[in-house]
């Protein structure tokens, strides 16, 4: 897991960026942390994101020993989770009358990916919105939220709403990935989740309770986003390309376009990803495909443009 956070203004650049026309906005800092999790470990999947969590939350551990250098701690005002862990699963068919030749794998097999595609993905998202939807921290009018918005990316696949002949396990992890955010966004639609008891405050730091004793939480906009990145040149791809378990046709249109060079670039799509996010046009819990942003990707060029000129 790759944790990223903004912080104060730098002009310290990576070597990427350093031969690069100066910015005439100052550049903040990016500070990028790595964890190892194990997501397929679901028995210990708790255990390590309760060590993870307490490393992100939210800065408030910072604030103190901020305090005593004399600076201000970075504030987290949104939090995104992009997942794009995933396995291929099982390949072959789904009716396995000679499992050697028609399904690549066992019953544990095909366990081990459910737990890993569906079981740890839905876990994660349920946890990732839990913490950063409660991080509270300290005001001199109660209490107020540091995170006021949550996003949540799942990598999803044509696979999610299209059959795949033998590739049965990937499209049912997709599927159920897509529905879960799905409903999550349906549910945080609905409103916001209420207190048990206690005094909060909403985002200036006013506080408020309900007459029956309790009290809503300070509004946190919740947002799901199933995004497919299109077929791109992956070790994925050129696995299912060689793989003698793929539908024959499958098997043959990887080949021919990782051949012809026809995939999708990777950075195209993850920068249409970005700049889906960051302008936060998607219906909440949708499913938006790669090639449904070419239009949109057109309407935001001209955007820039009349901008420059």
């Amino acid at each position: 897991l790759r944790l990223c956070r903004r912080g104060g203004e730098s002009s310290d650049l990576p070597p990427a960026e350093a031969n690069r026309e100066p910015s005439p906005s100052p550049r903040r800092r990016l500070d990028v942390s790595l964890h190892a999790v194990d997501l397929s470990d679901i028995d210990g999947l708790d255990a390590s994101l309760d060590e993870l969590f307490a490393s992100v939350s939210g800065g408030d551990e910072g604030e103190a020993e901020a305090e005593e250098e004399g600076r201000t701690a970075p504030t987290t005002t949104r939090a995104i989770l992009i997942n794009n862990a995933a396995s291929l699963g099982p390949l072959g068919r789904c009716r396995a009358d000679d499992p050697t030749v028609d399904f690549e794998g066992s019953l544990a097999d095909l366990r081990s990916a459910i737990d890993l595609n569906v079981t740890s993905y839905a876990w994660l998202c349920r946890r990732f919105v839990r913490h950063f939807s409660s991080s509270l921290s300290p005001s001199g009018k109660g209490h107020r939220r540091r995170v006021v918005r949550v996003t949540v990316v799942n990598i999803s696949s044509l696979c999610a709403v299209q059959p795949f002949p033998t590739m049965g396990a990937y499209c049912l992890g997709k599927a159920a990935r897509d529905m879960f955010g799905a409903v999550l966004a349906k549910e945080e639609d609905q409103g916001p989740a209420k207190e048990e008891d206690g005094e909060v405050g909403d985002e200036e730091g006013h506080s408020s309770s309900s007459s029956s004793g309790g009290s809503s939480r300070p509004a946190v906009v919740v947002r799901v986003l199933n995004y497919a990145p299109g077929p791109l040149d992956t070790d994925m791809t050129r696995r299912l390309a060689e793989c003698d378990a793929l539908d024959e046709s499958l098997r043959g249109w990887f080949r021919e376009s990782l051949r012809g060079g026809t995939m999708v670039d990777l950075d195209d799509s993850a920068r249409r990803l970005a700049d889906l996010v960051v302008r936060d046009e998607f219906e909440n819990g949708t499913h938006v495909d790669y090639y449904d942003l070419d239009g949109r990707q057109g309407e935001a060029e001209k955007e820039e443009a009349d901008k420059e000129a």
